[in-house]
């Protein structure tokens, strides 16, 4: 018996270019980091610099999971008329 035809095709989206911005994005926020880091290690901890920390960290950690969601995008293209086959 012959293998049925798929319902729906997947197929990925190239971004190249926004795969490289959002790079360079994440690059900069990791730098900003550091940066927050290396100045509390080297001036001390100072109850404006842990706040302004833990902010930036927190941002960074919510844009990554933004990220994650669109850094794969898929589009389906479906065969509504292959059911009627079946």
């Amino acid at each position: 018996m012959a293998k049925p035809l798929p319902f729906y095709e997947r197929t990925t989206i190239k971004r190249p270019t926004q795969r490289a911005l959002d790079i360079a994005i994440f690059i900069l926020l990791i730098s900003l980091l550091a940066y927050r880091v290396l100045l509390m290690y080297n001036h001390g901890f100072s109850y404006l610099q842990t706040i302004a920390f833990l902010c930036e960290f927190w941002f960074s950690f919510v844009w990554f999971l933004a990220i994650i969601t669109r850094w794969n995008p898929v589009d389906y293209k479906t065969y509504p008329q292959r059911l009627l086959k079946r």
